[in-house]
């Protein structure tokens, strides 16, 4: 979808809709999908401190949910929002507690996604090691569980740390 302002309206309207007997229904898990529909659409738009604030409660919301699923989610968009605004050191931490939510739900694909977040983070940081390692430990979860899609993403970013670290060696042939 191209229609985040509209995708923006109807997030706000589903956290303030009523029951039939005028009172808002205290369903943590869709004031959680609302508040992280509104988190991306703010992000969409370029409002990153809006979409923080409203991964931020997303992640308070996934607490009442119990679902780790839901709490993994929140914590990759908010890791997602913080590492946009330049502090890769909270979207570390975030990331690693995601990382361990997806393990405790068993979602090979999150977890995968997690540890080449943790990667992206790490060559920012210049921390080409530390970056290599995680990169090649969701490599091993993609061919494990066969996620194509998420291991062309590590593979590209593996090839950033063996180019930066001056690693990768390019054959001419004449």
């Amino acid at each position: 979808l191209d229609r985040y302002d509209e995708a923006e309206t109807l997030g706000k309207m589903s956290l303030d809709a009523k029951g039939p007997d005028g009172r808002r229904p205290g369903d943590a898990t869709s004031a959680f999908r609302a508040a992280t529909v509104l988190g991306a659409a703010c992000a969409r738009l370029g409002r990153v401190d809006e979409a923080r604030r409203w991964f931020q409660q997303a992640v308070e919301l996934a607490k009442k949910t119990v679902d780790p699923l839901d709490m993994a989610s929140a914590l990759d968009n908010l890791g997602l929002v913080t590492r946009v605004v330049g502090d890769l050191d909270g979207a570390l931490r975030l990331y690693r507690q995601a990382l361990l939510k997806h393990r405790e739900a068993g979602d090979a694909g999150g977890e995968a996604v997690c540890l080449n977040n943790q990667g992206v983070v790490h060559i920012l940081r210049r921390e080409l090691d530390a970056a290599q390692a995680v990169l090649r430990d969701a490599r091993q979860v993609c061919e494990r569980h066969g996620l194509p899609s998420t291991r062309a993403m590590v593979e590209v970013n593996l090839a950033t740390v063996a180019s930066t670290s001056g690693a990768c060696e390019l054959a001419v042939t004449h």
